[in-house]
């Protein structure tokens, strides 16, 4: 909880939610740092303490419950390791709460001829779940930071345009990338800066929204012109 509280990240908001229900005291945490792509690390009453990825977990050879892992990655869920002084305390499972109206988002992509995909540092497993339930199948997981600008980079050498959203610190360098960058209002703000538009609502639907949107002020720009050039003639 005292790690976690200093973080932006949609799992430290979980957690924290979860202390503050659960009526968790709030200790003060110290030199709280990020690892890039797999977790935090900082100082709770002189022990380090880190929450992290599993990757990170076999990087470092600790061993854990494979099997009890795997039955809750199975069902969706992310899992994230809690480390105290590089001993295993425990782990926290936590499951993706899909917004309503994300599905009739891609749906109505989809019926505008628009692909989506879906990239996130997750593992593949919760990745192709909520992705099944979305109705999207075309899957970048386990991707690391600075990996994701790189695949909005390999989608535009195919020739194809590439609308981003994205919220996090992690997301910046691709919403910069893609020829059009959304970030989400209630996300960071270093996303925030580097997008071309921000949804302040948070609401998936709003996607679909400004793209009819910039379709029906083409639409009249063009409208306009010939109107203009009738005139004139």
């Amino acid at each position: 909880y005292a790690i976690e509280n200093e973080s932006e990240h949609p799992i430290a908001k979980a957690i924290v939610r979860a202390a503050k229900d659960k009526k968790v005291q709030l200790q003060k945490g110290k030199d709280i740092t990020a690892i890039p792509g797999k977790g935090l690390v900082g100082i709770v009453q002189q022990s380090t303490v880190e929450i992290v990825s599993p990757g990170y977990i076999k990087e470092l050879k600790i061993p854990f419950d494979i099997s009890a892992y795997e039955a809750l990655a199975n069902q969706g869920n992310t899992v994230v390791f809690v480390l105290k002084d590089k001993k295993l305390m425990g782990y926290i499972a936590l499951n993706d709460m899909i917004r309503e109206t994300s599905k009739e988002a891609i749906e109505s992509l989809k019926e505008m001829g628009i692909d989506s995909y879906m990239l996130t540092g997750d593992n593949q497993k919760v990745a192709n779940e909520v992705a099944k339930k979305l109705g999207i199948k075309h899957v970048f997981a386990e991707v690391l930071p600075d990996q994701k600008s790189d695949k909005i980079e390999s989608l535009t050498k195919e020739g194809r345009l590439v609308a981003m959203t994205g919220d996090g610190i992690n997301d910046a360098p691709a919403l910069a990338k893609a020829h059009l960058g959304i970030a989400i209002g209630a996300g960071t703000d270093v996303a925030i800066e580097t997008a071309d538009v921000i949804l302040v609502k948070s609401n998936p639907m709003d996607v679909v929204n400004i793209i009819k949107l910039s379709k029906s002020t083409y639409k009249k720009m063009i409208q306009n012109l010939i109107w203009a050039t009738g005139y004139n003639i």
